[in-house]
């Protein structure tokens, strides 16, 4: 049952994601090319490695 209800969740989130819009922010990033190809998380574990490792071995 909740793997149903997740699903139509799912379904549900992706029917209003036709209608949402970008944020202006974003547009700008996008048209002066300044949006990364690269993973972010790949980029995060790479420039801020301690606010990584820490945690981790906390866990």
């Amino acid at each position: 049952m909740p793997f149903l209800l997740g699903g139509m969740f799912g379904l549900f989130a992706m029917f209003l994601r036709q209608w949402l819009e970008e944020t202006p922010r974003f547009i700008e990033l996008k048209q002066r090319g300044a949006l990364t190809d690269e993973v972010p998380l790949k980029a995060v574990v790479r420039d801020d490695r301690s606010a990584v490792v820490v945690p981790m071995r906390l866990t």
